[in-house]
């Protein structure tokens, strides 16, 4: 019987993903399990900060779900059980483990998005600010 796992590739152009691994057990049956999730180790220094974040109350909801998602994945959780205690899919979980695992700490926090180009400058609020301080106000 084959006790190795069988790895099976789909292909995208050049690039090859693997799918799921199919496992023999010694009696002949086998097993399937799905992609392999990234591990996630913490320091201490990283867990202390993960854990400020969640309790802190000026900390925008979504960098503390985000960090409460990566301390249940350092405490050795699957994905699919993470998503179903914080109620979110766990594709979301998936993306932020991986992001954790390749930038640490800094994974965490929203990338950059474009967007419509500012229309008014910096000198342009900065002189409606001093006019505004610097009006009488007869009231």
């Amino acid at each position: 019987m084959l006790t190795a796992p069988v790895d099976f590739l789909f292909q995208i152009g050049f690039r090859c993903f693997p799918i799921l691994t199919v496992k023999f057990c010694d009696y002949g049956c086998q097993t399937m399990a799905g992609i392999q999730a990234d591990l996630v180790i913490l320091s201490g220094e990283d867990r202390s900060f993960l854990e400020g974040q969640v309790r802190r109350h000026k900390v925008p909801r979504s960098l503390s779900d985000r960090c409460r998602m990566i301390l249940l994945c350092a405490d050795g959780l699957q994905s699919k059980e993470v998503a179903e205690r914080l109620g979110v899919h766990e594709h979301t979980v998936g993306k932020w483990r991986r992001r954790f695992v390749q930038d640490g700490i800094e994974g965490l926090t929203d990338e950059y998005r474009s967007g419509r180009p500012r229309t008014v400058s910096d000198a342009q609020v900065a002189q409606v600010i001093e006019h505004t301080l610097n009006s009488n106000l007869d009231l």
